[in-house]
């Protein structure tokens, strides 16, 4: 973890001698930079400490801050905070930190290959549809999705339909947040509420992005595998709602950060949101062409058929229960066990590893006796220093999968177990 500012001057970063991030001069916070980040650093000092520590200790600030408004900023900055870190755990287009900018993504192209861009280090072909999650034993990629869905055996994995509406449902509970923090304080005028106000409404902005382009991303996947121009039709329509929203954080930030970021020496660690806007363009412009021409419609007149199924949700997991061993014996092996009541569940994989990693997950099925399932990890497995880490993925009859424990709502649980030597 990097916090605000740690890489300030690095990476050519400091070849302007005034190093601003804010063109409205009225919004640099007076006695430095380091002081817009006061809230971030209080959060981290002190959480990173003690994770348990009272919320109050920070409260306090956000009361000092914004007054009437300070639970409303708190609540809308932490639904827009789960954006960025959902995303690039979810959708890894390069694993260079230097490369892969998500506040201020440089486009991968969906359709137009020849199209250029900075991720070299992504799978082939370098495409948005193919590009890996970042944890791909709990997220798939795009063109895993679409290829169990064609083959009707959808796994347990969240999907990229799953992540964009998590990202959306992220944003849009920000925003209602937001709008009553506007209406709550005191001076919506002040700099610091001014500042928390933009950059909130960018992370908003991003997680409206980046959920209509993956879902864009799924479509025009759908329409390579099945030329159907239904899917080509669904991919421009997505791609449509991205580009407005990546225009809207444009409109917002434009006279309020300087036009050249400068976080490095490449275009892609520079600019401004405004710069990443062409490469979005002939990308949509090269899909609405190809809608032209497999549809013959006006492209200005192209909108959304009706929902296709892939954007239906899930059905609710069926309820289940496991107790994790309290520790396992590097001598032994060790046997876990899920129950359920629920009728529904017909087979249990469990996938599971050392925490460690390089390695890859076991996979095995659990050997059902009534309403548990069970397996024995042998014990050349667990004769290892590091602790064993698994989780449950459950099917039922009817072609749906689940993870177990996988994420709550919040997604701010451990989608694991984690059992330690003895």
């Amino acid at each position: 973890m990097c916090e605000p500012l740690s890489f300030k001057g690095r990476q050519g970063s400091g070849a302007s001698p005034e190093r601003r991030i804010y063109a409205d001069e009225s919004l640099a916070p007076a006695g430095g930079s380091w002081r817009k980040y006061l809230y971030t650093y209080r959060i981290w000092g002190r959480h990173l400490y003690d994770p348990d520590c009272s919320p109050e200790s920070c409260r306090r600030y956000l009361r000092t801050e914004f007054g009437p408004a300070a639970k409303p900023v708190e609540i809308s900055l932490g639904q827009a905070s789960r954006i960025l870190p959902l995303i690039t755990s979810a959708h890894l287009p390069s694993a260079s930190a230097m490369t892969y900018w998500p506040e201020m993504y440089t486009n991968m192209p969906i359709a137009d290959k020849s199209l250029p861009h900075p991720y070299g280090d992504t799978p082939a072909p370098k495409v948005f549809g193919r590009v890996s999650p970042l944890d791909p034993a709990m997220f798939s990629a795009i063109h895993e999705f679409v290829d169990e869905w064609i083959r009707q055996s959808p796994g347990g994995r969240y999907s990229p339909v799953e992540v964009a509406q998590w990202l959306e449902s992220s944003a849009r509970r920000s925003a209602e947040h937001l709008a009553e923090a506007r209406a709550l304080v005191r001076d919506g005028k002040a700099p610091a509420f001014r500042r928390v106000e933009i950059d909130i409404a960018v992370q908003n902005g991003l997680g409206i992005f980046f959920a209509n382009k993956l879902r864009a991303g799924v479509a025009y996947t759908f329409y390579e595998r099945k030329g159907e121009t239904a899917d080509l039709k669904q991919a421009v329509y997505f791609y449509r709602l991205a580009r407005e929203a990546w225009n809207g954080i444009v409109q917002r930030t434009r006279g309020v950060y300087v036009r050249d970021l400068g976080f490095g020496s490449l275009p892609h660690r520079r600019g401004h949101w405004e710069d990443r806007l062409p490469a979005i363009d002939k990308d949509l412009a090269y899909m609405e062409r190809l809608l032209k021409e497999k549809s013959g419609e006006s492209v200005a007149g192209s909108a959304a058929t009706a929902a296709p199924a892939w954007l239906e949700q899930r059905p609710v997991r069926p309820e289940c229960e496991h107790r994790p061993p309290t520790a396992f014996d590097t001598r032994r092996p060790l046997e876990v066990s899920l129950t359920s009541t629920s009728q529904r569940i017909g087979t249990v994989r469990l996938h599971y590893r050392h925490v460690k990693q390089a390695e890859a997950y076991q996979m095995a099925e659990m050997r059902q006796e009534e309403q548990s399932w069970r397996y024995i990890i042998p014990a050349g497995f667990t004769d290892s220093a590091y602790p064993l880490l698994y989780y449950f993925e459950l099917r039922d009859g009817a072609g749906h999968a689940w993870l177990y424990p996988g994420f709550e709502p919040d997604l701010a649980n451990q989608p694991y177990f984690v059992v330690r030597r003895g």
